[in-house]
Parts: structure tokens; sequence; C-alpha cells
């Protein structure tokens, strides 16, 4: 079992049932399932005993988690396409707040039992399956909630969980922390082969003017063309870079952005292009041109994977 579940059961244990602890989600991440409170799960909810309504027809002395996880793990193996299987979930806390439908918080694991973070998804609004992060320590403070005297919890109420501090920074998404300038979203999908013209022109028109003029050449040539596989020698003043790129497919090589970083090192610049992902795109991602302290902020926010 997940720790931060086993926790939470710890924290629910001396309640009086049907008590349980309250999530209050409100400014954790930034979209609007996460503006409620959530009841914590206990494992001996049933539909005879919820201490909340649901949108599910069902009663008696059927699991409500065991119910629930069913429900909502077949909802987002239909409306979500990851890049890994998704094997189960653990849902840990449920809201009926939403409009018409129920949400609920949950774990996502793959087919190695590898935890892929904490998630928020609602049965009505069902394209949506926001990351939350990597688990409530993100935003609670499960441990001195632990450490809170059990005469303080042992009330007739649900008790609710301490939030953590969470840095402006780590609360902003990739709009409000990069300026303007500095990144671009793109299609990962080019629409044809990219050929050598194709590179040479994503290079004049893109990647220079997003770096400033930082990236430069002396001379682009072609060396080969054949089965697939493009090579072509990038020279700045007496250095040069062998590109040998796979190009039988309609996408960039992501062996390009590495190259083009090691022009940019032996350029001595302060900055490298940086690729990332946000839970929202579907075949889009980001190119942002950034020193290594912004990237490593960038890989800190909320919803952000750099690729």
């Amino acid at each position: 079992m997940n720790i931060e579940i086993e926790n939470l059961q710890k924290l629910i244990s001396p309640l009086p049932f049907p008590s349980t602890v309250i999530l209050d989600t409100a400014k954790t991440v930034k979209h609007w399932f996460l503006t409620y409170k959530y009841f914590v799960i206990r494992e001996d909810f049933t539909f005879e005993n919820l201490p909340f309504k649901t949108c599910f027809n069902e009663v008696g002395n059927m699991s409500f988690k065991s119910f629930a996880e069913d429900k909502v793990l077949e909802s987002i193996r239909t409306y979500w396409n990851t890049d890994f299987t998704i094997e189960r979930i653990e849902i840990i806390a449920w809201c009926s707040e939403i409009v018409e439908k129920d949400s609920a918080l949950f774990y996502i694991y793959d087919n190695q039992n590898i935890c892929k973070g904490l998630y928020c998804h609602s049965l009505n609004w069902v394209k949506d399956i926001v990351p939350v992060g990597n688990g409530l320590g993100d935003f609670y403070d499960l441990e001195k909630a632990l450490a809170e005297p059990a005469s303080l919890i042992q009330i007739d109420k649900n008790y609710l969980i301490p939030r953590k501090k969470i840095s402006k920074v780590k609360n902003q998404t990739y709009i409000d922390f990069l300026s303007k300038d500095e990144y671009l979203i793109l299609d990962a999908e080019v629409g044809c082969t990219p050929t050598f013209d194709y590179y040479k022109t994503y290079i004049d028109t893109i990647l220079i003017p997003l770096t400033k003029n930082e990236l430069q050449y002396t001379d682009l040539h072609l060396v080969s063309d054949l089965n697939g596989e493009l090579n072509f020698i990038w020279k700045i003043d007496n250095k040069s870079l062998t590109f040998i790129l796979n190009n039988s497919s309609d996408y960039i090589d992501e062996e390009f952005y590495k190259k083009i970083n090691e022009v940019l090192a032996k350029i001595k610049t302060s900055k490298l292009l940086i690729l990332f992902r946000h839970y929202d795109f579907g075949q889009e991602y980001g190119l942002a041109y950034l020193e290594a302290k912004k990237a490593k902020k960038l890989s800190e926010l909320f919803n952000i994977e750099l690729m």
C-alpha cells in the first residue's frame, strides 16, 4: 500500500465512524475540480454508511472504494491516451460537489506497479484527467497531522488536514513562469518528411529567432539523404558537427535538439534548448531557450514534464 494512504488510514482510525479526514484542495492545482473539499475514503465505507451523497444509485454493503475505483479506471482508460499502461488506481478521496457528477483523487500505477502520481478526474467532465502532483505531500503536512495529540482529532466531526505553504513559483503554470519570447508551443507532427531544406528553414525561422541569434552557423551542407537517414554538416567558424537524423516519418527526430544543444555548447552560450510537456498537450510540445537554473525551476512546476 502507498505510504501516504497508510498515513491517511492512521489519521482516520481514531475518528468515530463514519467521520473521516477532509482535504481542502483550494489553491493546489489551477483547475476548477480542485476548488472543493474532498472526503478521504475509509476502507470500510459501503453504500449504506457513506457520510456524503454520490452520483451512484447503488445501495447495500458493497464496498464504495472498490466500486468507485472500477468506474474511474474505466473512464480514464476510455478518455485518456498515455505513454504508459494504466494498470490500476487507488482512490484516496471523493468529492460530491462537482456539477452533476462526482470527482475522485487517486494514484495511478503502471504495469510495473510504479506510481505515476496523484490525479483528479470527474465522471461527468470525462476528458479532464488532471495531474495534481507527486502525492499529497506536495500540499498537505501529513507528518504534522500524525503528530497531533489523539485527543484533538477524536472528535465527532471530520478532521481537516493541515496545509503546507506552497511557493508562488511552484504554483505557477508555464505560461506564468516563462516570458513569451522564451518558448514556443509546437506540433510534433510537421506534416511532411523533414528533409535537409526543411531543417535549414526550421533553423533559420524558428530556432535562431528563439535564441535571439545566439545560435549561429557559417555553413550547413547536405552529405546524404538515403533510406530514411539524413546526414548533414553544421559548421561554425572552425568547428563542425555531423547531424545524422532519422527522417522516415513526419516528426522531427529528437536527436536533432540534442545536436543543436551540442552546437550551443560549442558556441558557449549560457542557455540550452529545453523540451517540455504539459498535461493538456496532445501531440504538442514546448520548446524553451533557458539557463540551467530556470530549466530546473520549470521542471518543478506542477503538470510539467521535461522531455
